[in-house]
């Protein structure tokens, strides 16, 4: 078990209080121990605030404990670490506990301060440190970060969504029709894999090895890709295999109409674009007809081209394409 430090039974006493019982005492003669009886606080802790205020009426007498005999960093220094610790949190490269530890360490030692002896050997701020210092900066806590690709992280930025939403603009402006959130079309591509990972479960304590029950133990990454309509509606979904040949049983208990591809690597290729396409509830004459938008994440001009003239066969040439689909900028990832 995590260890948990036991309930402080002294010092619980606020400021407010302790501030009043000194004045029933000073200005309203009240005993020491009738007044510490009033506020339910003890006569030892009162007899000494009396003393302090007696002897230096003027001072400003602090009315608390006096928690900062042993205090490492001072009060402004942990603020400024937490703070850097949340810029680099924000910055998408946060801190671990031990680096956060380190860098306490690291803190005490450019300013000169006075460090037990583990940190020094150590080169790193102890643990119950950490978790005290943690109690004080209500505002952090221990997260489970997820992984995000400098791509993303450098693409998501105003300049690249304003770009993208200007860019849209223009194609609305350039055909009104395209208006109709019937027309718009959104693709992506997520992988999916076949053996889920185990949950944690309740086992013989000292076992050398505790197994759970899978399909495979390593299964194969399926990509799974979507076209989403912007009225709400989707297209079945498709998934590529990573098998030279597609076999109808590769589907079995996937979404009804859900297309079955197949590629070496397992991945979209611009190849099997106009398979995907051809598979939904839009045809070609409809979209000659019509015009669509169709925004796809993270595919090049190149593969973009083949794949409008493989959608549009070998009777219309990539320029007609052009003008009867609409492709959108290549906007930031926001998945």
């Amino acid at each position: 078990m995590v260890r948990k430090q036991k309930p402080r039974q002294i010092g619980k006493t606020s400021v407010d209080v302790m501030t009043a019982t000194t004045k029933l005492v000073l200005e309203e003669n009240y005993s020491l121990r009738r007044a510490a009886e009033a506020y339910d606080i003890s006569f030892i802790t009162l007899r000494r605030y009396v003393l302090k205020k007696r002897s230096n009426p003027d001072a400003d007498i602090k009315m608390s404990p006096n928690y900062s005999v042993r205090q490492i960093l001072t009060e402004e220094q942990e603020v400024r670490l937490a703070e850097y610790i949340n810029t680099c949190s924000k910055m998408a490269y946060g801190l671990s506990t031990k680096e956060c530890r380190r860098l306490a360490w690291e803190m005490a030692d450019v300013n000169k301060l006075s460090v037990p002896i583990s940190w020094t050997a150590n080169k790193q701020a102890g643990v119950e440190w950490l978790r005290q210092f943690m109690k004080r900066r209500k505002n952090l806590s221990i997260r489970q970060p997820e992984a995000c690709s400098l791509s993303r992280l450098t693409s998501f930025n105003p300049h690249n969504v304003k770009k993208f939403f200007d860019q849209l603009k223009q194609i609305f402006e350039k055909k009104p029709q395209l208006v109709d959130p019937s027309r718009i079309f959104n693709l992506d591509e997520t992988g999916t894999s076949t053996v889920q990972k185990p949950r944690k479960i309740v086992a013989e304590k000292g076992s050398k090895q505790v197994s759970q029950c899978s399909s495979a133990e390593r299964g194969s990454l399926v990509t799974s890709c979507a076209i989403i309509c912007a009225n709400g509606t989707y297209l079945p979904p498709a998934m590529v295999f990573p098998r030279k040949y597609f076999k109808t049983h590769m589907v079995a208990g996937a979404p009804p109409g859900t297309l079955g591809l197949a590629t070496p690597n397992g991945w979209m290729t611009a190849e099997l674009f106009s398979a995907r396409w051809r598979a939904g509830t839009i045809d070609y004459e409809s979209i000659k007809k019509f015009a669509i938008s169709f925004a796809m994440e993270n595919w090049t001009g190149q593969e973009r081209a083949f794949a409008v003239n493989a959608f549009y066969k070998n009777n219309d040439s990539y320029e007609q394409a052009r003008r009867d689909v609409e492709w959108p900028a290549r906007f930031p990832n926001l998945s």
